[in-house]
């Protein structure tokens, strides 16, 4: 194994004395394929995921417009027991990853938290109005509007092309919006944080979470069974 080891450190130098840009060459040759399969394994993955939320949807018949509307008015209840189920089911996997990858976690934790940290609570609040309205007005949603279309549902290329407008009209008006509601004071708001104000760890608060969710779906589901029949005409 030395000699080995030696007579490839002495081949390389050889090389490197010959060429010094061979190595490099090689090294980026190598980074370039290494980079281009981890965007090969990306991308298929989030194709995978797409597919499977896009079966999930359709077949839980949530990308119907009639049933959005629906959850809006208070007369049906599976929109709202599809969301909680992908956000109870979204907690328990983040918890098990930040008991598997601590530190990776916490740095993908910290690089999602820091455009949300200078927003006030006035632009969530507007934001989440604006997003609701336009639910409610339109029967669809930013995440089911692409399975609507996949599934044929009627008018629903109109609602991709209204999404598509206002998001390519929000970035364009953006320079201008940041300041009304960003707030200057980043260090203050990144310190307030559930786990920072209760003091408790991050699994402990997302496992209790995930708990707490499915024990109000199964409630809901007692209360208003998905069987049920619609009451709009």
């Amino acid at each position: 194994v030395v000699v080995h080891c030696r007579t490839g450190r002495r081949a390389e130098a050889i090389i490197k004395q010959a060429d010094p840009h061979f190595l490099e060459e090689e090294h980026s040759e190598s980074k370039d394929d290494a980079l281009m399969w981890k965007s090969t394994a990306t991308l298929s993955s989030s194709c995978l995921m797409g597919l499977c939320f896009g079966a999930a949807m359709d077949l839980g018949k949530v990308t119907l417009p009639l049933m959005i509307r629906e959850q809006f008015l208070f007369r049906r209840f599976l929109m709202l027991k599809m969301f909680l189920g992908a956000a109870a089911s979204s907690a328990l996997f983040l918890t098990i990853a930040s008991k598997l990858a601590p530190k990776r976690f916490q740095h993908v934790q910290e690089i999602f938290m820091k455009p949300l940290a200078a927003k006030t609570v006035a632009a969530v609040s507007l934001g989440a109005f604006t997003l609701g309205s336009g639910m409610a007005l339109s029967g669809s949603c930013p995440g089911m509007v692409l399975v609507q279309v996949g599934s044929g549902v009627p008018n629903s290329l109109w609602t991709l092309a209204g999404g598509m407008t206002a998001a390519a009209l929000y970035g364009i008006l953006q320079p201008r919006l940041i300041p009304l509601y960003c707030t200057k004071s980043k260090g203050k708001i990144e310190e307030q944080t559930v786990m920072s104000q209760i003091n408790v760890p991050y699994a402990r608060l997302a496992s209790s979470l995930s708990l707490f969710l499915f024990g109000v779906i199964c409630l809901v589901e007692i209360y208003s069974p998905w069987t049920s029949s619609s009451e709009l005409p």
